[in-house]
């Protein structure tokens, strides 16, 4: 027990090192806003995509990739209850009407590749992968569905524009985001046997390589842009700080 909750501390300090590094070197000045979009683009469109595909197609084989089917009942309706209880909460706490969609989703979704892979990883072991990668196509779906069309009620309220329907052509290439089509690539290469040369898989393993680094320097630079003085602990907050890290864990 106390092994793994010095890992556990390990692995927090090694996560703070990282971002620590984004703020200090953007309160240095060494990130303009094209620099910090190529960085989020760098990680979005390129390394994570490339990780999430080397990790499914070296972690698993056609038969259990399969074997794995039922375990996605899990994630989906873990995350579809913590949404159901943000909801209820959002009544019960008075949650403002013009954020009530935005405190849903933070309150039920979660970044669990950008943090919650390389946490998971450091407590668990490489054997945490498929689980925390079949908790992202849930986590995903999820958020660029009923997620994204609760904050973009939000935006009608604020605005007073006529509230957008739930699924589009916009939504669904949300969905279709490049890392959701390197995970979904990687199962269909699977399902059908199919294995890539060895130096695409290499090359896909390197850069899938940077995208914690790259990552966790990214959100340090956000946290400065925004100013850590700036956020403030209202009660929506707390409830959703709540949400996140004791109803959903409690749910799971």
């Amino acid at each position: 027990m106390l092994e793994a909750f010095l890992n556990s501390l390990g692995c927090v300090l090694t996560m703070s090192l990282l971002a620590g590094a984004g703020y200090y070197t953007a309160s240095r000045g060494w990130y303009d806003q094209n620099s910090q979009q190529l960085i989020a683009r760098l990680v979005t469109f390129l390394s994570l995509p490339c990780y999430l595909f080397a990790s499914v197609s070296e972690r698993l084989t056609h038969n259990e990739l399969l074997s794995l089917a039922s375990a996605m009942i899990i994630p989906f309706a873990s995350i579809w209850l913590v949404f159901f209880t943000s909801r209820a909460a959002a009544h019960i706490f008075r949650i403002e009407r013009v954020h009530s969609g935005v405190f849903s989703s933070a309150y039920t979704a979660s970044n669990n590749m950008f943090i919650g892979l390389p946490v998971s990883i450091a407590l668990f072991g490489e054997e945490a992968v498929i689980p925390t990668l079949l908790y992202f196509f849930a986590n995903t779906t999820f958020f660029w569905t009923m997620g994204n069309y609760m904050e973009s009620i939000d935006g009608a309220v604020h605005d007073q524009r006529q509230i957008p329907k739930v699924f589009s052509l916009t939504t669904i290439k949300r969905v279709f985001s490049p890392p959701l089509c390197g995970f979904l690539l990687a199962i269909v290469l699977l399902l059908l046997d199919w294995h890539m040369p060895a130096p695409i898989m290499s090359a896909a393993k390197y850069m899938g390589g940077i995208t914690t680094p790259l990552a966790l320097v990214f959100i340090g630079l956000m946290i400065y842009r925004i100013g850590i003085r700036n956020i403030e602990f209202s009660k929506d907050l707390m409830v959703a700080l709540c949400g996140r890290f004791v109803i959903s864990p409690l749910v799971c």
